[in-house]
C-alpha cells in the first residue's frame, strides 16, 4: 500500500481517500472512516479527530492582526503564512481540548474488551527504532499484527512490529509511546534519531504530565 499520512490520532490513506482506523470519538458523522465528511475542498483534518473549516480558520487568524497591519496581511505571502499558522493552531487546540464525556463512553462501555498496546519496529540497516501504539478488541498480539499489516513504514526497511506493553488504560499507553520515542533517540522533528518523525505527545499538550503519571504508575520508569 502507498505512503499513508500520520494525522496525530489516525492514519489517512490517499489512495482510498479515507482513514484506516475508525473515529473513536464519533464526532464527524456516521461514516467513522470518512475524511472531512468527504469534502476536502472546504474542510481539513490536521488532528485526525474532527474536520475544521479552512475559511473559518483563516478568518480567525486574520481578525487577530492589528488594524495597521491589515494591508500587508492581505498580500499573497502574508495570506500563506496566516493559513499555515491557523492550521497549526487548530491542530494543537484540537489535540489539547478536553473530550466530551459522551465521546468516552464507547471506549468504556460498548467496547468493554478493548485494550491498548505499544509496539516497536526496528530498521536493521539503520538501527532506527520506530515506536507506536494501537488498540482493538482482539488479543494484544492480534491488535499489533493487525496494525502492522499496512504500516506506513513497512516499505522503508523496518521489520515487523513487536509488542511492548498492553493495558486497558489509554492514558498509560499514550505516555508509554512517548517514553519509547524518547528512549530510542527522540523524534526527528526535534533533531532526534529514532524512527519517528514527530512526538506522540506534543510539548504543549495540557495532558502530557497526566499521560506520564499514568504510565509510570502502571509500568514504572522506562
Amino acid at each position: 500500500m502507498t505512503q499513508q499520512y500520520y494525522l496525530r490520532a489516525r492514519f489517512y490513506n490517499p489512495v482510498i481517500a479515507r482513514f484506516t482506523q475508525e473515529d473513536e470519538y464519533r464526532g464527524d458523522g456516521l461514516n467513522l472512516y470518512a475524511y472531512c465528511a468527504n469534502n476536502p475542498v472546504v474542510y481539513y483534518d490536521p488532528s485526525g479527530y474532527a474536520s475544521e473549516c479552512l475559511k473559518d480558520a483563516y478568518k480567525k487568524q486574520r481578525e487577530q492582526q492589528s488594524q495597521s497591519g491589515r494591508e500587508d496581511y492581505d498580500s499573497q505571502a502574508a495570506k500563506k503564512d496566516a493559513y499555515e499558522n491557523a492550521k497549526n493552531q487548530v491542530a494543537e487546540q484540537k489535540a489539547n481540548q478536553p473530550q466530551k464525556p459522551k465521546a468516552e463512553v464507547p471506549e468504556e462501555s460498548s467496547n468493554a474488551n478493548k485494550s491498548y498496546q505499544t509496539y516497536t519496529k526496528t530498521n536493521p540497516q539503520t538501527g532506527e527504532v520506530y515506536s507506536g501504539r494501537t488498540s482493538g478488541t482482539g488479543t494484544p498480539l492480534e491488535n499489533v499484527r493487525r496494525r502492522d499489516v499496512n504500516h506506513h513504514i513497512n516499505d522503508k526497511g523496518f521489520g515487523p512490529a513487536e509488542l511492548d506493553k498492553s493495558s486497558t488504560n489509554r492514558d498509560a499507553i499514550r505516555g508509554r509511546e512517548q517514553q519509547l520515542i524518547d528512549k530510542f533517540g527522540g523524534a526527528k522533528s526535534k533533531d532526534g534519531t529514532s524512527g519517528n518523525q514527530i512526538n506522540g505527545i506534543s510539548d504543549k499538550n495540557k495532558k502530557r504530565e497526566r499521560y506520564f503519571d499514568a504510565t509510570d504508575e502502571e509500568f514504572g520508569k522506562i
